[in-house]
This record gives C-alpha cells, sequence and structure tokens, in this order.
C-alpha cells in the first residue's frame, strides 16, 4: 500500500549483484578471479545458472513494486578493464544481458554500476540494454567529455560526482566550480542524474558534502527548463 500511494514520487531501486560481484560474494575475490582465468567453461556454466537465478529474481522485484534495479558489477581498473574485452564478451556479457533484457521485459529499467575505466564495451552495454551508467569514474582515466560526446544521447549518467578527484580533492569554491563543470558537460540535452561516485568515505567532512548538494539544488532547476 505504501509503494502504491508514493507511486510517481520517488523511484525504488533495488541494488543487485551482478554476475562478477555475485560470484565473488560466496567465492571470494581471489577464487573468483582465479577460476575465470583458469576455468573458463565451467564458470560461464555457473553464470549461466546463476543468470536464471537472477531472471526469478527481477521477477520478485516487480511483484514487490520495485521500479528500478541496479546490477553491480566492477569490471573497470584505473586506465582499463580488468578483464580482457574479448573474454569479457564471452564470458560475463551473455548471461548479464539475459538479466538485463528479462528486466526491461517486465518494465524495469536497468543502471549498470561498474567502477573503474570501461569504454572499450560501453557500446556493448547500450546493446544489452542499461538504461543509465553509474559513475563513469573519472579518477580510473576516463574523460566526462568523451563519453557525452559519443554516448550522452544513448545511456543516461548516473553518477559525476567523483569521490576521489572531487569530493576528497576539492572543497569550497573549487568544488561548487567542479560540480558545476560536470553539470555544463553533462545535463544539456537530458539523461544525467546527479550522484556521488561511490560510497562517500569516513574523511569527506560532512559539511563539504552539505555544500556539493546546495549546489547542485541551485543548478538542477537551471537546466531542467533547458531539456
Amino acid at each position: 500500500t505504501a509503494v502504491a500511494q508514493n507511486k510517481g514520487k520517488r523511484c525504488v531501486l533495488a541494488h543487485c549483484w551482478g554476475m562478477v560481484e555475485g560470484t565473488s560474494s560466496f567465492l571470494g575475490i581471489e577464487n573468483c578471479w582465479m577460476y575465470l582465468g583458469g576455468e573458463p567453461d565451467r564458470m560461464a556454466a555457473w553464470f549461466d545458472k546463476y543468470a536464471d537465478w537472477m531472471c526469478v529474481q527481477v521477477d520478485n522485484l516487480v511483484e514487490a513494486g520495485v521500479d528500478m534495479m541496479t546490477l553491480s558489477d566492477d569490471w573497470g581498473s584505473n586506465g582499463t578493464m580488468l578483464f580482457n574485452p574479448k573474454s569479457w564478451r564471452k564470458l560475463i556479457k551473455p548471461y548479464a544481458m539475459r538479466v538485463v533484457q528479462h528486466a526491461r521485459s517486465r518494465g524495469l529499467p536497468v543502471n549498470l554500476h561498474s567502477d573503474g575505466y570501461i569504454l572499450q564495451i560501453v557500446d556493448d552495454i547500450i546493446e544489452m540494454g542499461y538504461t543509465s551508467w553509474h559513475p563513469v569514474q573519472e579518477s580510473a582515466g576516463m574523460d566526462p567529455r568523451e563519453v557525452k560526446a559519443k554516448w550522452g544521447d544513448k545511456i543516461t549518467i548516473y553518477g559525476s560526482l567523483d569521490v576521489i578527484d572531487g569530493l576528497l580533492k576539492y572543497d569550497g569554491d573549487e568544488l561548487e566550480e567542479y560540480i558545476t563543470e560536470r553539470f555544463k558537460i553533462y545535463a544539456p540535452g537530458g539523461g544525467f542524474i546527479f550522484n556521488g561516485g561511490h560510497f562517500i568515505q569516513p574523511d569527506i567532512p560532512p559539511l563539504r558534502l552539505v555544500r556539493a548538494y546546495r549546489t547542485v539544488q541551485k543548478l538542477a532547476p537551471q537546466y531542467a527548463t533547458l531539456n
């Protein structure tokens, strides 16, 4: 009843583990990556089963009244991917795509959370059916202008406040300038949801975060009238 009463006022977002993060959660990160390299056929068979299970979870989310889901699966490192893109396309893409496509068929937008540099596969991500991408991590080496120019009309950018190169690095007027510049890059034409790039770390003074979002409150109405 509470979900129905608030429909259209709030977005209920379900955070779910993708192929690699879900597997790492019980195998352990080291074992997961060791098996990806050493036993790819066995891992592919596992991902096939895991994708089936995740599709059932999608149905459960829809029945619970969820509006949107995030599949969290870190595929990038600093400057490049954690995978060879060819291996990613063979081992990960088909199974993640099955989950995304099922969610889309049930009416759920699907957000990808992937830290790190993943520009090699953005076209694939769009093909798979993801509707938004978080966080576009600049501190991993990605250029926001390139991302907006190449893909800004194809996928929603959900993030932009890099927790390293933005929130940690800047404060005061410099932080406002940083955020304002990201709005100038991402907001024109729509397809932009401002958000932190990751968990806000304990070394960030709370008032710095307050100033960041007060800056957003000033900026957002200006760009809303342009889209």
